[in-house]
């Protein structure tokens, strides 16, 4: 990796944490900003923070692996289980524990008893809590069901979605030797128009901004983050969410619904714009 995308790494996992933050804290941040300076800086420039994760995350498993080498992948596979894979079970096993244990103190003082356990666990998903127990239909313009499904602790889900991408990456790297940069674009396509299978593993998300990064690591061997290149990210990263996202949102209600009118015009008649 190059000096200039070491220091620029390090420098953007703090504002781009700070990001995360503000996406989770339900907007509170700023709450007496009105509407649209709540949406604009809790929702939409924040936009930009999971895809660069994924996109860094991708740069930096192919670090090394810019000739495939079975022993290299396998290297790093054994070091993501310890710094993905045990995280995550320790993660999810003490959140399913806190809301057991709290919904079991609400049941006793109502004077209903404990609740047994594996009773509980069935009632929400059992063995899937650790990986999909969440899910959810989202609508789309062409009319088929958009599926997103979560670990119990909703969060995890980009955790869950790396180590996925990155036992996949056998495939990237194969897909990007034969295709190079038509995959890329095959995927943005994907990615804009949200046409993903319903997985409830892997999102095009993930999928796309990851295979970015390895794309970067593996062909062009320079600097990854250019400006423009975040620019880029900044700007398809809120066109490609549903329609329920605050980014979409913030695109019908403020003044560059213009912008979002003038595109949705051209998408019509292709069937691709969304009511």
């Amino acid at each position: 990796m190059s000096s200039t995308d070491s220091i620029l790494i390090q420098r953007l996992r703090f504002p781009l944490a700070v990001m995360v933050v503000f996406i989770h804290s339900g907007n509170r941040p700023f709450v007496d900003g009105g509407e649209w300076f709540r949406v604009m800086f809790a929702d939409v420039i924040p936009a930009i923070a999971v895809p660069l994760f994924f996109m860094i995350s991708g740069y930096l498993f192919f670090q090394g692996l810019e000739r495939w080498n079975w022993d290299n992948w396998r290297k790093k596979m054994r070091r993501r289980v310890h710094t993905l894979l045990i995280p995550y079970l320790i993660w999810a096993t003490l959140y399913i524990a806190y809301v057991y244990f709290h919904q079991c103190r609400l049941s006793l003082c109502a004077d209903e008893g404990w609740i047994p356990v594996g009773q509980w666990l069935s009632d929400h998903g059992g063995i899937s809590m650790w990986w999909d127990s969440i899910v959810t239909e989202n609508g789309h313009p062409l009319g088929y069901r958009m599926i997103s499904a979560h670990p119990f602790h909703r969060v995890l889900w980009f955790v869950r979605d790396l180590m996925v991408v990155n036992v996949l990456s056998p495939t990237i790297h194969w897909a990007l030797r034969k295709g190079g940069k038509m995959v890329l674009i095959a995927l943005l396509i994907l990615y804009l128009l949200q046409l993903w299978p319903p997985f409830h593993c892997i999102g095009i998300t993930c999928v796309f901004f990851y295979t970015a990064g390895a794309y970067q690591k593996k062909r062009l061997e320079r600097n990854l983050f250019k400006v423009e290149g975040i620019i880029v990210v900044g700007i398809i990263s809120p066109f490609g969410a549903h329609d329920s996202h605050p980014a979409k949102r913030f695109l019908h209600t403020t003044e560059t619904d213009l912008v979002y009118r003038v595109g949705r015009s051209f998408c019509e008649p292709f069937g691709c714009a969304s009511s």
